[in-house]
């Protein structure tokens, strides 16, 4: 917004402050100068970015209050106090009519033979400045006045007021006028109106910040009208409406030691604070009624109703505090780390797990978690967003593999057909009506029509589920988790990837488990031919992050195994069993054990021959004999033998 600083100077003494100085105080303050420039009229042009929690200052006279706050310096002018008696009600042919709740006064003035003059050249420099094109007098009178007060008054002749496009609550304000002429004229059709409204919020009348200036505005209204149309005034009536709550509706209290704790200490000083004094001044220019209480050392103010829509907390007295005082007069409060911070257990095994899948070959993708589930019509888990901002982002996603699956199709699109990418993020839930669940996810997707390459001479093959599970047992060896990859079984909970089921051919999947409770984590599966582009098989893996960080052990020491060690001497025997291609080499163990178990130290397989024509194998096993509290003699020796040769035999 554009502001002139001759303008400014009707208001404030600013002839003698340099710009640069000017720029960084209003700076400081909050208050964004973007440019200051010299216009062709030997003015300089203020450009400031206004926020929208400062939307008061939208004229003149608010900028030049606050910039008086700001330097400290006094306004020119003085509000013009009106004294008069007045009733809460308009009477009129025996009938009560009350003014609108938000009308606190209206003034009427009659006035004859408005003549539309040429426009000062110095009223249209100022509207040119704001790039407002002049029209005619009165028009150009009306956004003058806007620039500066903020205000605006209505001209109209009577017989033609509701002729023109008005707005709902300009249709009561005019019913109103109308009403409580008709009954002082006899006829109203010769006479022109000028209309004042003073409100008692920011509306379309007025701003409410500026009430107690309102009849300076009046004033400089009547006097523009007749000195360049030459009209004649009439008479005057006023409206008044006492049926108001004045009361100004927010109290908020804030402790001195609130003060003192966010803002600090003031530099250049040891160890002082904004003294209570140099507060309570600082409250008071800003219109904040405070009051102290010494004994609770409590600062109560009382909020403008001109800046409730930004001052709603305590901690927003404590920022004005700052930026009028300018918060670069206050030592920084940096706290100084005692401990070097560390990094929860839990982010390391997920930087980890980034680090191997790159190290695999995956290309890490970030995708947005906001989705309209084309893929996902009929999912009742949906978790939809309230007012969304538009049909592509209407509700959260909730699993990884429809947004890989999108990647996939872009690149495919673009010509690139070997996709291998990975994506760590949040997925939602619904578990109930109003009740959801946010969790960390690990979603993979592979699409490589040349990832097996047997030999140079072969043609280049793709990648299969088998292939698939291999990658994922390296990648989950290397993470040291607890995991095994098995069939999925009817019975298993799939809650953890009901939301990916969909997307993957039935036949084709391996379930991830966890071994120490036997829950399913995630799954392994080949893509159903409808969701792919091309002719290759395309493979997702998509893992609950949370879970499989808890199957993780963590390398910080050695697992040790306890276990009694025999200082006596121990002997070798080494057998050879004929068994069929189904027996289990377990249970041949266990039967040489059962009889035999506290001489026998240990059985191990160092060899294993299979016959092609027949359907039999022949085993070779070391076992040790040694005893944990004594030498063993030939008849242990021997005894141990005779039974192992029994075994031998009835295999």
């Amino acid at each position: 917004m554009k502001f002139s600083w001759k303008l400014l100077n009707n208001f404030i003494e600013l002839e003698n402050i340099e710009q640069n100085f000017f720029t960084e105080q209003l700076t400081l303050a909050g208050i964004e100068i973007e440019n200051i420039e010299k216009n062709h009229h030997n003015d300089n042009i203020i450009d400031l970015s206004i926020t929208t929690n400062r939307k008061e200052i939208n004229c003149i006279f608010s900028l030049a209050r606050e910039i008086a706050i700001i330097l400290d310096q006094p306004l020119k002018i003085f509000p013009i106090i009106q004294h008069t008696n007045i009733n809460n009600l308009i009477y009129y042919d025996n009938q009560r009519v009350s003014l609108p709740e938000n009308i606190s006064q209206i003034n009427i003035c009659i006035v004859k033979n408005i003549k539309f003059n040429r426009t000062p050249n110095w009223l249209n420099r100022y509207l040119t400045t704001q790039d407002i094109q002049p029209i005619n007098l009165i028009y150009n009178i009306q956004q003058y006045l806007k620039l500066k007060w903020g205000q605006i008054f209505y001209y109209t002749e009577i017989k033609t007021m509701f002729n023109q496009a008005l707005k709902e609550n300009e249709k009561k304000l005019f019913n109103i006028i109308y009403t409580f002429l008709n009954n002082h004229y006899s006829s109203l059709n010769n006479y022109q109106i000028l209309i004042f409204v003073k409100d008692n919020q920011t509306t379309t009348f007025c701003n409410y910040r500026h009430q107690e200036y309102y009849i300076n505005f009046f004033t400089e209204s009547i006097r523009l009208i007749s000195t360049f149309t030459k009209c004649t005034i009439g008479k005057y009536y006023h409206i008044y409406n006492l049926n108001l709550n004045n009361n100004r509706n927010k109290f908020i209290e804030v402790t001195k030691h609130e003060i003192n704790t966010t803002l600090g200490y003031i530099n250049y000083t040891k160890y002082r604070y904004l003294s209570t004094a140099h507060i309570m001044d600082i409250l008071d220019k800003l219109d904040f009624s405070p009051k102290y209480n010494k004994n609770l050392k409590i600062f109560t103010i009382q909020v403008p109703k001109y800046r409730i829509h930004d001052i709603q907390r305590s901690i927003d007295i404590i920022e004005e505090i700052g930026r009028i005082y300018q918060f670069n007069l206050f030592k920084q409060n940096i706290l100084e780390l005692t401990h070097k911070p560390s990094i929860n257990n839990n982010t390391k095994i997920i930087q980890k797990i980034r680090y191997i899948l790159r190290n695999i070959g995956l290309n890490e993708v970030i995708n947005c978690s906001l989705t309209k589930s084309n893929l996902n019509k009929k999912n009742y888990s949906n978790v939809l967003i309230y007012n969304p901002l538009n049909q592509e982002q209407k509700q959260l996603r909730t699993n990884i593999s429809e947004h890989l699956l999108n990647n996939y199709q872009y690149n495919i699109k673009n010509g690139n057909d070997q996709v291998e990418i990975f994506e760590i993020s949040k997925v939602f839930d619904k578990i109930q009506t109003n009740q959801y669940k946010e969790e960390i996810y690990l979603g993979c997707l592979f699409n490589n029509p040349n990832f097996i390459h047997n030999e140079w001479s072969e043609m280049p093959k793709n990648i299969n589920l088998f292939h698939i599970k291999g990658i994922t047992e390296i990648f989950l060896e290397q993470i040291n988790a607890n995991i095994k990859l098995q069939t999925i079984s009817q019975q298993d909970n799939t809650d953890k990837i009901r939301n990916v089921l969909r997307l993957l051919n039935p036949i084709k999947k391996i379930g991830i488990y966890n071994i120490s409770n036997e829950q399913l984590i995630g799954i392994i599966g080949e893509v159903k031919k409808i969701y792919t582009i091309n002719k290759n098989q395309t493979y997702l893996i998509e893992i609950n992050l949370n879970d499989l960080v808890k199957t993780v052990k963590t390398k910080k020491h050695l697992q040790y195994i306890n276990q009694i060690y025999s200082n006596y001497p121990y002997v070798t025997r080494d057998i050879s069993i004929t068994i069929t291609k189904e027996k289990n080499i377990n249970e041949i163990k266990e039967t040489i054990l059962k009889n035999n178990l506290d001489l026998i130290e240990s059985i191990k397989v160092f060899n294993e021959y299979k016959e092609i024509k027949s359907n039999l194998r022949s085993i070779s096993l070391r076992i040790i004999y040694r005893s944990y509290n004594r030498t063993l003699n030939n008849k242990d020796i021997e005894k141990i033998d005779k039974h192992i040769e029994q075994i031998k035999y009835s295999f």
